[in-house]
């Protein structure tokens, strides 16, 4: 990488521009899994065409983008995300990333969290060396699940042995920064399946572990199993206790649960993702990307061609105040530690116990919330009925809020 040359000059102004996270959608798959709405391609190492007009268009994109808020922004996270990124010669990569540091004022070096997406069967030693040279400090692995079994019920690619030997390469070659995603709630997953997954990747230690319960997306070919009784879901009460294992083991394992599914050792929680969580301004590059820049809510197509021919939008809008309170609620509530009323007020020039405060009160005395008169979270009871909490929350139903 030519990262040093290129990186735009930093002026003193750039005291005074807003932080800024940027998103890169890699679109392409070696296939799709049984449960995945994303949009992802299927896509192997004998696609370089298409490969390289994508490449093409997120580098015009991008030149449009900053033309158009480079002056407004410093970046400090950059997160490449798919799809599988790792599908694709990471070189290719890099050169968005150069881009990035050509075309926007950056944070130092010691300050910019540079993250990468990888799934394990993309990962051998070139592949990281290749990561490693793009300057990437964090790494997420898409692991799911450590039983093979497991695995081929979620049409991964990879089996655990793959996933161990992936890591163990990451962390020699690159970084020990690195996310474990594992998924729970899988068609023929028990607690005891659960747990020696959970355990294992626990003995890597690794820096953050992200933990996902299996979602039905209407369209996925889970989806149309389970509507016509092909596919069973652990029960309600088993997918609980599963979190609830996740969320002491973690714990007593010395990480801090900050999010709803992800926890950290201290000083690793992904910074990009609590920009989300905190209605931060961050830029979406690639295919079907969004972005909330200056409370404008951008999303761009989900066409492949019409992408790359340039036409990136579909759509923009600011949403009404009504809209924009709800998505902060949806959002700061993942975090744990919930939301201050004074960030709400400060927002929206509002009082959130004027808008929401006689559902929120009712859900308080029903022990789904918790509150101590300046910030706002959910109890261990909301974490299991987070869905219900937000949806009588937002209705605000007897309250003087209206959806």
């Amino acid at each position: 990488m030519t990262q040093n040359k290129e990186t735009r000059t930093v002026s003193p102004a750039s005291s005074f521009l807003r932080p800024l996270g940027i998103y890169v959608h890699i679109p392409f798959c070696r296939q799709k899994c049984r449960y995945c709405d994303f949009v992802s391609l299927p896509a192997g190492p004998e696609d370089p065409d298409r490969h390289s007009a994508y490449i093409a268009a997120l580098k015009q994109e991008l030149k449009e983008r900053a033309d158009r808020f480079g002056d407004q922004y410093q970046v400090d996270s950059v997160y490449i995300g798919g799809g599988t990124p790792t599908m694709l010669d990471v070189d290719r990569i890099n050169e968005v990333v150069e881009e990035i540091f050509r075309r926007f004022s950056v944070v130092g070096r010691d300050r910019l969290e540079l993250t990468i997406e990888a799934n394990p069967e993309s990962i051998d030693e070139l592949q990281c060396r290749r990561i490693r040279d793009g300057g990437f400090n964090r790494v997420s692995l898409g692991v799911q699940s450590l039983n093979d079994e497991m695995l081929q019920n979620l049409g991964r690619v990879h089996d655990a042995r793959t996933a161990a030997e992936s890591f163990r390469r990451i962390r020699e070659f690159v970084t020990d920064n690195i996310n474990v995603d594992l998924m729970f709630g899988i068609p023929g997953q028990t607690p005891a399946i659960w747990s020696e997954t959970l355990e294992s990747a626990l003995a890597w230690k690794p820096a953050h572990l992200s933990f996902y319960s299996l979602q039905l997306e209407e369209g996925t070919p889970f989806y149309r199993h389970y509507k016509s009784g092909e596919l069973e879901l652990p029960a309600w009460e088993v997918n609980r206790q599963m979190y609830h294992t996740a969320v002491t083991r973690l714990r007593e394992s010395g990480y801090e649960h900050y999010e709803i599914s992800s926890a950290a050792l201290p000083g690793k929680c992904c910074r990009h993702n609590l920009k989300y969580w905190s209605m931060a301004d961050y830029l979406g590059l690639g295919l079907s990307a969004h972005s909330c820049l200056d409370v404008v809510r951008y999303e761009n197509t989900s066409d492949l061609d019409q992408y790359i021919r340039g036409e990136y939008l579909k759509e923009s809008s600011p949403g009404s105040k009504e809209e924009r309170m709800g998505d902060y609620l949806f959002t700061a509530l993942r975090q744990i530690r919930g939301f201050e009323f004074a960030d709400f007020a400060d927002r929206f020039d509002v009082d959130f116990l004027s808008e929401y405060g006689a559902s929120a009160k009712e859900l308080i005395r029903e022990g789904l919330l918790i509150s101590d008169g300046k910030m706002l979270r959910f109890s261990a009871q909301g974490l299991d009925r987070t869905n219900l909490v937000l949806s009588r929350l937002l209705n605000d139903e007897g309250g003087t809020h209206g959806a």
